[in-house]
C-alpha cells in the first residue's frame, strides 16, 4: 500500500507540475521545451464621449493561441482572435488577423531569442467598431485588426528563474503593407520590457509596451503609443490562470481609454 500510495502521488505530481515557465502577456512568447494552448481575453473600459455610449458589456477581445516547439531551438507560434464589437450602431463581431511566426532560441541557455512572422488579413471593412475594439483593448497587438499584412522581427532577451527576480526586454520592427486601396507601407518600431518576481509557483510582473511610427503621415498612428500592465499568473500546474490591468500611458489612447482588463488561460502540452 504505501508503494502504491507513493506511486500515485508521484503521478499526480507530475500531471500537475513542471518546471519554470516563462509568463508574458502582451509581449512576445518566451520558447521553452514545452508547448502551450491558450486563451486570452482583453476588454477596454472605455470613457464616455466613446461609441456613443460604448461598446455593449461582451465586447471585447477573445485571442486563442498556441506556442509549439520544434527541434534545434525553433519554436513555432499561432494567434488568432476572435472580436466581439457590438453597440448601438449594430454588430461587426468576427475574427481578426490570424498570427503565424517562428522563434529560435540563441546560446546554449536560450535566454535571448529571435524570432519572425506575418500577420495575414482577416478582418474586413464592412465597419469601424471590430478594428475599434479590437486596438483599444489590445493596442500592442494592434497589427491584428488592421486591414494589412505585417512582417514582424523581433530580438528579445530574457531572465527567467522558478524563484526570484525576472526581466526581459524585446524590440524590432513592424512592415505594415495595407490591403485597402488609399493605404501606404509603413515601417514601425515596437520595444517592450518587463520586470517581477517568481514566487516559486506564482509569477506577478508589470509590462511596458510600446511602438512608433517613422512616417509623420501614418494612417495607423503617427504618435507613440504606450501601455502598461500589471498582474500576475500562476506558473506549476498544467492548468496556469492569470489576470492583468492595463494601463493607456500615451495622450492618444487615454483620450478615449480608461483601462484594459486581461484575464488568461494557459494550458501546457508535452512533457
Amino acid at each position: 500500500m504505501k508503494t502504491l500510495f507513493s506511486i500515485s502521488v508521484g503521478i499526480f505530481a507530475a500531471l500537475l507540475c513542471f518546471g519554470a515557465y516563462a509568463q508574458f502577456i502582451d509581449m512576445s512568447p518566451i520558447p521553452d521545451s514545452t508547448g502551450i494552448v491558450g486563451l486570452k481575453y482583453s476588454r477596454a473600459s472605455y470613457k464616455t464621449d466613446f461609441f456613443y455610449d460604448g461598446p455593449s458589456g461582451g465586447s471585447a477581445v477573445y485571442k486563442l493561441y498556441g506556442m509549439f516547439p520544434l527541434r534545434n531551438g525553433w519554436t513555432f507560434n499561432a494567434e488568432l482572435p476572435f472580436v466581439v464589437a457590438k453597440d448601438e450602431g449594430g454588430d461587426d463581431s468576427g475574427f481578426a488577423n490570424a498570427y503565424f511566426g517562428f522563434q529560435r532560441a540563441i546560446g546554449t541557455r536560450g535566454k535571448s531569442n529571435f524570432g519572425f512572422g506575418l500577420y495575414l488579413p482577416l478582418i474586413s471593412s464592412s465597419d469601424y467598431i471590430r478594428p475599434s475594439v479590437g486596438i483599444v483593448s489590445d493596442v500592442y497587438g494592434i497589427f491584428e485588426f488592421t486591414e494589412a499584412i505585417t512582417i514582424r522581427l523581433n530580438y528579445a532577451h530574457h531572465h527567467i528563474a522558478e524563484k526570484g527576480v525576472v526581466y526581459g526586454f524585446e524590440i524590432g520592427p513592424d512592415i505594415f503593407f495595407p490591403t485597402y486601396s488609399e493605404g501606404k507601407t509603413e515601417l514601425l518600431f515596437h520595444f517592450a520590457a518587463k520586470g517581477g518576481y517568481a514566487f516559486g509557483g506564482f509569477t506577478a510582473w508589470a509590462e511596458i509596451a510600446n511602438f512608433v511610427n517613422t512616417s509623420s503621415d501614418s494612417w495607423i498612428t503617427d504618435m507613440m503609443i504606450s501601455k502598461l500592465v500589471l498582474g500576475g499568473q500562476f506558473t506549476k500546474p498544467r492548468l496556469r490562470p492569470g489576470i492583468f490591468y492595463g494601463i493607456p500611458l500615451d495622450e492618444n489612447t487615454t483620450g478615449y481609454t480608461k483601462s484594459t482588463l486581461h484575464i488568461k488561460l494557459d494550458f501546457v502540452i508535452g512533457r
